[in-house]
């Protein structure tokens, strides 16, 4: 099993191809809705990251 972890220069890309989305928790969300994974990969440490981007931003 691996854990992916998107960075935020991932993010960055991921929301300028969604520019209807608002907001950085719905764009993480989204990211989260349509992240394909399987039983091979997850998504690692992902909830986290969200509450840590909810501090930041």
């Amino acid at each position: 099993m691996a854990g992916l972890q998107p960075t935020m220069e991932m993010v960055e890309l991921f929301a300028y191809q969604l520019l209807d989305v608002k907001g950085l928790m719905t764009l993480l969300e989204k990211i989260e809705d349509l992240a394909c994974v399987d039983r091979q990969y997850f998504l690692y440490n992902f909830y986290t990251q969200k509450v840590e981007y909810m501090i930041i931003y």
